[in-house]
């Protein structure tokens, strides 16, 4: 017995996981950073992905807190929250306008009330300190690019049409706000 047993489709059955890929996005004497692409069954299938860096001297893993100060992470939590509730404020606004419409009527109301909904219990979800830690995020040449979480679950993921909101932190940028190992990780 394995511990993907329960995982990969058995005769009769559907997937937990269907599929699942990596890429090596870096992998140089200061970084291993691995992109894993995959999709997951319930309901139905989803496909996503998950980055995962290290640091290959010690091979810790690294979150957030590696890059940035505690001050940084403060200003990044502000960011972060004031960007996504943009993000979904505008979303918000283009399906009132929809809803507006003359003609818009029976499943195509419906479907706009639902995301209305949605997008709205959204607006009203904050990241906090504790929680930036976890977010998924992947480096580029310039910086780092983190992916707020979806306001739609496994259940309405059809509704939504923003997905993970992108947020890019440009080192050069935020310099002040790097640690030792971020300011190591400006290419």
């Amino acid at each position: 017995k394995t511990i993907f047993e329960n995982v990969w489709e058995k005769k009769g059955q559907s997937a937990i996981i269907r599929e699942i890929s990596y890429k090596t996005l870096s992998n140089s004497d200061k970084l291993l950073s691995l992109e894993i692409s995959a999709e997951g069954c319930g309901a139905y299938c989803e496909g996503f992905e998950r980055y995962y860096l290290f640091n290959p001297k010690t091979g810790n893993r690294l979150i957030i807190d590696s890059f940035l100060i505690k001050k940084g992470l403060l200003v990044l939590v502000d960011s972060l929250n004031s960007t996504r509730k943009a993000v979904i404020s505008n979303q918000l606004n283009s399906i009132q306008d929809s809803l507006k419409k003359v003609g818009i009527s029976g499943d195509n109301k419906q479907r706009f009330e639902e995301m209305k909904e949605m997008y709205q219990a959204c607006l009203d979800f904050k990241l906090d300190f504790r929680s930036v830690s976890n977010l998924n995020f992947k480096l580029d040449d310039s910086g780092i690019i983190i992916y707020s979480p979806r306001c739609s679950a496994h259940v309405n993921m059809a509704l939504d049409e923003l997905w993970e909101i992108e947020y890019q932190i440009v080192f050069k940028d935020w310099s002040r706000f790097l640690t030792e190992y971020g300011k190591g990780s400006v290419k």
